[in-house]
């Protein structure tokens, strides 16, 4: 079953995925399940049409949408989604049929430390003020947020705390995270030598997936708190 299953087609494309095997993330076998648009694929169907425009994913993808999988299991596959197919977070997001910020907000929280994962643990609904939380890199002060907010304090004023105390941290520092901007610095620089290595030339797989990889190390560095002013040269450079 390749990209399409003969003529007019409804605009909206139908999901499957291979038919499964145990233990087996990868696209096999001729065989699909239909994963999402079943009633466009019967309305075809009845229609008489022999072609649907449809979009192949794997079981990975249906795992990921699980209705019972917790906020933590949700965010462990789709790293490892981005670590398999050496996605970006927009990438993830195009194959999820998420939005960006869908999957970062996942991500943020799966790099938190335990205090953030028990929180979302036991309220999944506070994913957002989870991610704000993990922002919050002073241990006592974070204590004292997640505390607050635990006891029915409104994310609004929760929100408005943090907001304070990385404005209060950012001038006490001069500016910058030094050590992010570092970071920062050499990736450009990295990134820069491997363009113009290949100026003028067709861009060879290895040199394709050395930027992969330091676009995706771009993007995690950008996303941390108090990347400041120098993540937009890398911004422009990862464009």
């Amino acid at each position: 079953m390749p990209d399409a299953v003969g003529a007019p087609a409804p605009a909206l494309p139908i999901v499957v995925r291979c038919a499964p095997r145990p233990d087996d993330y990868e696209q096999n076998g001729d065989e699909y399940l239909i994963m999402w648009g079943e009633p466009h694929y019967r309305a075809a169907k009845d229609a008489g049409l022999n072609r649907v425009p449809i979009i192949i994913r794997d079981k990975l993808f249906e795992e990921i949408h699980h209705p019972n999988q917790t906020i933590l299991e949700q965010a462990q596959k789709i790293r490892y989604l981005m670590e398999r197919d050496k996605l970006s977070y927009q990438g993830a997001a195009d194959y999820l049929h998420e939005k960006k910020p869908w999957v970062q907000m996942r991500m943020d929280v799966l790099r938190a430390g335990a205090d953030i994962h028990r929180l979302v643990e036991k309220r999944p609904h506070s994913l957002l003020a989870a991610q704000r939380l993990s922002y919050v890199t002073d241990d006592d002060v974070r204590r004292e947020l997640i505390d607050d907010y635990k006891r029915g304090v409104p994310y609004t004023t929760i929100a408005k705390r943090i907001a304070q105390w990385r404005a209060a941290t950012k001038a006490s520092t001069g500016g910058p995270n030094l050590q992010v901007t570092g970071r920062l610095n050499q990736l450009v620089e990295s990134l820069n030598a491997v363009y113009e290595a290949v100026q003028s030339e067709p861009l060879p797989d290895d040199y394709r997936h050395e930027l992969h990889k330091l676009a995706q190390q771009l993007v995690t560095v950008i996303d941390e708190p108090g990347a400041g002013q120098d993540s937009k040269v890398a911004r422009r450079t990862d464009s």
